[in-house]
């Protein structure tokens, strides 16, 4: 399968989905999988965001945004406390009665959700982490939350995440997440967030010289760790 041939939304944990650009901006996909908040990783804004129907299914308040690249220089660990609290805020899991299923008017699809009885079918409230491709950065932040929800080792849940999903983290988000581990899913020794553990300060010397190096032309960007 290649990454093109990817669903656009999988559930990776009970409530809990990763998906693509499509995903995010689809309201037939999120109707369907009962998604009331969303984390969007990465620099994309569609105009169907702004549409009347849209906010009613996420309101402002049920949507993070985290401006990302899927780059080896990128650093997303210093934002994954703040992340995985929002998504433990917003996440419980759908019911297990599942027959209430929807065939969205077409009106619903341009965003006139105004008589649309929204009840019948959000009685879950559930999460979905989107990239633009719903591999790398998105995986990221699902592996990180999963990781503190259960105090589990990355390599055990993102074993686990693929079984459900074709997922690949780059090179630097998969260190970031071996540190994430053994900061014990939070990076700072103070709680004003100025001192960096040991670990972490380490990771983001590397990271320094790495960026030093790339600007030299010593490295390529896209170079692993």
């Amino acid at each position: 399968m290649s990454w093109g041939e990817l669903p656009p939304i999988t559930e990776i944990a009970p409530g809990l989905f990763i998906g693509n650009y499509e995903s995010c901006k689809n309201l037939r996909i999120l109707m369907n999988h009962d998604i009331t908040a969303m984390v969007s990783v990465g620099y994309m804004r569609p105009k169907e965001w702004d549409g009347p129907g849209y906010r009613t299914l996420i309101e402002d308040k049920d949507h993070l945004i985290v401006p990302c690249g899927d780059s080896n220089t990128e650093d997303i660990l210093m934002r994954l406390p703040d992340i995985c609290d929002f998504i433990e805020s917003r996440l419980h899991a759908k019911p297990i009665d599942l027959s209430k299923m929807i065939e969205i008017p077409t009106h619903a699809m341009a965003g006139g959700l105004e008589d649309f009885d929204m009840s019948e079918y959000f009685r879950g409230h559930n999460v979905l982490v989107h990239c633009y491709m719903g591999v790398s950065r998105s995986a990221t932040v699902v592996a990180a939350y999963l990781m503190r929800k259960r105090k589990q080792g990355r390599d055990q849940v993102l074993r686990e995440m693929k079984m459900k999903r074709r997922v690949e983290p780059n090179q630097a988000f998969l260190g970031q997440l071996k540190v994430w581990e053994d900061v014990e899913y939070y990076p700072w020794e103070d709680e004003a967030r100025k001192i960096p553990k040991g670990v972490y300060k380490f990771y983001l010397q590397q990271l320094a010289l790495k960026k030093v190096r790339i600007s030299q032309g010593r490295l390529h960007p896209l170079e692993g760790w």
